[in-house]
């Protein structure tokens, strides 16, 4: 069994780092797609210390957080899947995976999301091609592309790594 790993597999939002600073902007494929009526920015910038956060859905209602690096508790990283392919055994042979990246606070507040990471995944084993599975299989980029994330933010925050605890998350 091969496993084919392919970036158009995934949804990745788009990343950017200059030095001590950091951009995460919705795709723009999908800000195309939704004909500009979403959009979000994550700046992280290591020179003012501060974590920027700006919002737009439907073109009209924006919002805004800013937060300072001091208020960061840690990265908090989850995982999750949804099977879409199996056998009679009980056995996965794909799955969507999803990545999601938060800051966590160290008031009360919710966590800030950073950023998603959506694609296929593969389970890449001989064993799941004996019972039934395709000989090639396709995987999206989403782990990968979700670890850089992360180690970006741990390098310009300074801040360490936990299991994502939460279901969803607010903007600020």
């Amino acid at each position: 069994m091969f496993v084919l790993r392919l970036r158009i597999a995934s949804y990745r939002p788009r990343i950017r780092r200059e030095r001590a600073e950091l951009w995460v902007t919705t795709a723009l494929w999908l800000q195309v797609l939704l004909l500009g009526s979403y959009r979000r920015e994550v700046h992280v910038d290591g020179a003012s210390r501060f974590v920027f956060v700006d919002e737009r859905r439907f073109w009209l209602w924006k919002r805004r957080a800013v937060v300072p690096f001091r208020q960061v508790a840690h990265i908090a990283y989850g995982f999750s899947e949804l099977p879409t392919a199996g056998d009679i055994h009980g056995g996965i042979h794909d799955s969507l995976e999803r990545f999601d990246v938060h800051l966590a606070r160290t008031d009360a507040e919710p966590a800030i999301l950073v950023a998603r990471f959506r694609g296929a995944g593969a389970m890449g084993d001989p064993g799941t091609w004996l019972l039934g599975d395709d000989l090639i299989d396709i995987e999206g980029t989403q782990e990968r592309d979700s670890r850089d994330l992360v180690e970006h933010l741990v390098d310009i925050l300074g801040v360490g790594v936990e299991p994502s605890r939460q279901a969803g998350s607010t903007l600020a």
